[in-house]
């Protein structure tokens, strides 16, 4: 079920409603930093979910990915925005892409507060 269709059961009749995937397929957190202002910026957006980190977490570790995600958080919320940042999935070990268990527990714990 799209998320505007949840949405729409819970709000007023009137409430104007629309979800926007900016996601790119394999991009690593240092392209989403860099093109999230504008993609932001275009959207207009008055609540935005977070859900990056994944694909490079190997590469720069859970504390490099934690202060990058921040980046984002911190210029969604200047500019009046609801932030939710989402958790990344589990990952099982031996699959082609699976993560580094541990960096990935610890990149989610730490987004769990952020």
């Amino acid at each position: 079920m799209p998320p505007t269709a949840t949405l729409t059961r819970v709000l007023p009749a009137k409430t104007p409603l629309w979800s926007t995937n900016a996601g790119t397929s394999n991009e690593t957190l240092l392209e989403g930093v860099a093109r999230f202002d504008q993609v932001f910026s275009s959207s207009q957006a008055q609540v935005v979910l977070l859900q990056e980190g994944v694909n490079n977490l190997n590469l720069i570790g859970p504390d490099t990915s934690t202060g990058l995600m921040r980046i984002m958080v911190q210029q969604a919320k200047n500019a009046g925005a609801t932030v939710f940042v989402g958790s990344m999935l589990p990952t099982v070990a031996g699959r082609t892409r699976s993560q580094n268990a541990a960096a990935l527990v610890a990149y989610n714990n730490v987004l769990q507060v952020m």
